[in-house]
């Protein structure tokens, strides 16, 4: 031992000598039997308090817990008393259930069913049949939807209140249930934009009564501006789930003679260049690699084919798309087994190394083109919604922020400002125009314009042609503004192509409106008192008749026998005209 007043360091050195003497000393050895006592008497120390600790967190259950726990039993068709043990398995999901009731708890609770390691008897406190090290099995997780990544089912719990504390008495009318399925091969996006859909959104729509936001003009656009912002959310899940389908699996690696997660050093991947066959099938796997990024690139160079009503949201869904494929390729190029094939055949000089290189370039600029066409495009969107939800006059509001927004696009973008990209835009601006001016006319296809009354039905009319000279007039004058900025780039697009269809569609008003005004003078006929007169009236009803009967869209400017029509109708009225001149 150390004597007071010694050197520490020497006592401690001296020790550490005596220990080293007596375990070397021959015949002896250190005995493990109290140890072995020590960690036994431990080990069931653990597990008695581990089940004090669940007999403690039984306890604490009340009612209206037990309701959720029971209103989750049902739902998987579990006995409550097995779906409680679950839930007392741990701690943290007992704790999570009542901080979810108490007032100013959480919002939220979720009840994930999955499998999941069994814990042991000194963790949980009970004896479950299979637990051993690793084992899992189904059960049921309470959580807060952090942490434990979801591959099954989730029963959620929802409280749009949390200022007051959840009871037996009130917990029915508080909390709202609902259900995920992840294990669904659709995906956990489909799920959740059904409920999203299927559910609340009918209920919203159908809400009557908004408080104080119906109160004024301010809280009604709120409220609609709230409505197009959930039915876009809405798209956007449905976008997202067929995006995430879009995405190409490189072919996995079946040759037996290598196993790519053992590869993990620089001296694997030589050691694996040295062998032929190793060498021969990386070879081949990369090959079929290159074959499936071919037909990749050459599917996103393809010309599409898009209705001709296609409207600018179409333009970012189909970038959007291309960026979930290239990025998930970029991902899988950067795997582990990925890397190491390349490792490999660049080791071993192997000649698909050179086509590898260049189309890993493709596909890296592809990806690179995809989001930065994507990056702009979305500054877009805020300004094309009006197009998909607005009538003709408000639209006109929305038109300056829309072109500039172009413009911009055109001006700073680094792939998308080619001339045939940004007049394709165009068009599918001038198409959505021309959609939401036909929807606005016949209230979204339910009155064709025989059904309704002349003069409001004129007004409608009206307003579309309105909001095509307004279109070509922000149009100029932002034409106009570029042209006297030095080194901008000029708006040099056909506006043949962008402007025809709606110039084609507004004649077609014009005519119908011209119709509507015969129509208007010489309804007068069957009115008059005049004695005779009522043959020319019978007369006009007949010609009337006949272009009413007409089986094609009066609005669907394609249809050139409406034009033919209308030049018929036209005459039969001067001819109408003149016998009444006659008469009279």
């Amino acid at each position: 031992m150390a004597f007071l007043g010694a050197d520490p360091a020497h006592g401690i050195q001296e020790r550490r000598q005596s220990v080293a003497i007596h375990a070397g000393l021959p015949g002896r050895r250190r005995s493990t039997v109290g140890s072995l006592l020590m960690n036994t008497e431990s080990l069931k120390e653990r597990q008695q308090k581990a089940k004090e600790a669940r007999d403690v967190r039984k306890s604490l259950l009340q009612p209206h817990h037990k309701f959720l726990i029971q209103m989750v039993a049902q739902h998987l068709a579990l006995d409550y008393s097995v779906l409680e043990e679950f839930v007392l398995d741990a701690e943290r999901q007992v704790t999570l259930i009542t901080d979810f009731c108490v007032k100013d708890g959480s919002r939220s609770v979720k009840f994930y069913y999955q499998e999941a390691m069994i814990p042991l008897l000194e963790e949980c406190g009970r004896t479950i049949h299979g637990a051993g090290k690793g084992a899992v099995a189904p059960r049921v997780l309470v959580t807060s939807g952090t942490g434990e990544k979801l591959r099954g089912i989730c029963i959620y719990f929802l409280r749009t209140k949390a200022d007051i504390a959840l009871t037996i008495k009130n917990i029915y009318d508080e909390v709202t249930f609902g259900v995920l399925d992840a294990s669904d091969p659709t995906g956990i996006l489909t799920a959740f934009e059904c409920i999203m859909s299927s559910l609340y959104q009918p209920c919203l729509t159908a809400l009557e009564t908004w408080g104080e936001l119906d109160n004024d003009p301010h809280g009604r656009k709120s409220r609609s501006t709230f409505m197009d912002s959930y039915e876009n959310f809405v798209s956007f899940l449905g976008h997202a789930q067929a995006n995430s389908g879009e995405c190409v699996r490189l072919a996995s690696n079946t040759s037996e003679k290598i196993n790519l997660q053992e590869i993990k050093t620089a001296q694997d991947c030589i050691q694996a260049a040295a062998n032929p066959d190793i060498v021969c099938d990386v070879e081949e796997l990369a090959t079929v690699w290159c074959k499936q990024i071919e037909q990749i690139l050459a599917e996103s160079d393809q010309m599409r084919k898009e209705a001709d009503d296609t409207g600018p949201m179409a333009e970012l869904d189909h970038w959007r798309q291309l960026m979930a494929r290239f990025n998930a390729l970029l991902e899988q190029i950067k795997s582990h087994n990925c890397r190491m094939v390349i490792n490999i055949i660049n080791i071993s000089k192997s000649k698909v190394l050179k086509k590898w290189k260049e189309l890993d370039k493709k596909i890296t600029d592809s990806a690179n083109e995809t989001k930065d066409n994507v990056k702009y495009l979305y500054t877009l969107e805020k300004y094309c919604e009006p197009l998909y939800r607005c009538d003709p006059v408000s639209m006109t509001n929305c038109l300056p922020g829309l072109i500039n927004s172009i413009r911009m696009i055109h001006s700073i973008s680094r792939y998308y400002n080619t001339s045939e990209r940004m007049t394709s835009l165009f068009i599918k601006v001038t198409n959505q125009m021309v959609t939401a001016c036909k929807n606005y006319i016949t209230d979204h296809g339910v009155n064709r314009i025989w059904d309704q009354q002349r003069q409001p039905l004129i007004e409608k009319l009206q307003n579309c042609v309105n909001l095509y000279k307004n279109y070509q007039t922000v149009f100029q004058k932002t034409k106009q503004k570029i042209e006297q900025t030095p080194g901008e780039k000029p708006f040099e697009f056909s506006e043949m192509y962008i402007f025809g269809k709606f110039e084609t569609f507004c004649r077609r008003l014009d005519k119908i409106i011209t119709l509507l005004n015969y129509i208007q003078i010489f309804s007068t006929l069957s009115e008059s008192k005049v004695e005779g007169i009522e043959t020319y009236g019978g007369r006009f009803q007949q010609i009337l008749g006949s272009i009413k009967k007409k089986p094609y869209d009066f609005l669907d400017q394609r249809k050139v026998d409406f034009d033919i029509d209308f030049e018929d109708f036209k005459r039969q009225l001067g001819d109408l005209e003149a016998s009444k001149y006659i008469f009279t």
